[in-house]
């Protein structure tokens, strides 16, 4: 698995290097209003997805819904910004959570993401593993690493393949719920990105 998982995140930081060189000199976040968010991921998507090539035991999607955790009608089901989902079992998917960070202080919302909805099951139900993405407007992404480690209490890894890159891990355990059997240890992948 952890083969598998590297594959995905090398897919993520290629597909960033592509949507980086593509807005070179042209375009900032703060150019997309207030869909920065979509915006930025649906690219991420496009490029992380060609970059997979064809013969992944799972593809990449973009807004891919969690039906597992869906709440009782009229709710609907939560939804992933990008999944990398199982080609045998499409139940199992391995989820990234996009934020856009205005500078390196702001983790709030961020945070709340994980804690709310990777250590409670919502997401990531069947994995022991996710991704978070945050898009740093202003500031330093290692700064933004410090306080996202402060504001979970915990400290935040270098994941070794990826050292060079603004890539961080954190382990947690999770409240799964009393009446399922889900993998209680989880395992966060911090991405932060900054564009020109």
């Amino acid at each position: 698995m952890a083969d598998v998982v590297e594959t995905m995140l090398d897919a993520l930081w290629t597909g960033y290097d592509a949507v980086r060189a593509e807005m070179a000199g042209r375009l900032e976040p703060g150019d997309f209003g207030d869909d920065a968010e979509r915006t930025l991921t649906s690219m991420l998507h496009s490029k992380a997805a060609s970059a997979l090539g064809d013969f992944q035991p799972f593809d990449c999607r973009h807004e891919y819904p969690e039906p597992e955790t869906r709440l009782d009608p009229p709710a609907q089901s939560p939804t992933y910004d990008i999944a990398f989902v199982l080609r045998e079992n499409q139940r199992i998917a391995w989820p990234v959570e996009a934020k856009v960070v205005a500078t390196d202080r702001t983790v709030a919302t961020y945070v709340r993401e994980i804690r709310e909805q990777y250590l409670t099951c919502r997401y990531a139900p069947f994995s022991r593993s996710g991704a978070m993405l945050a898009y740093v407007e202003r500031g330093s992404p290692e700064v933004f690493h410090n306080n996202v480690e402060a504001a979970l209490e915990m400290p935040l890894h270098r994941y070794e393949p990826f050292a060079e890159r603004h890539h961080r891990v954190s382990d947690h355990g999770r409240q799964v719920p009393a009446d399922r059997i889900l993998p209680t240890n989880f395992q966060c992948h911090h991405l932060a990105m900054t564009f020109p």
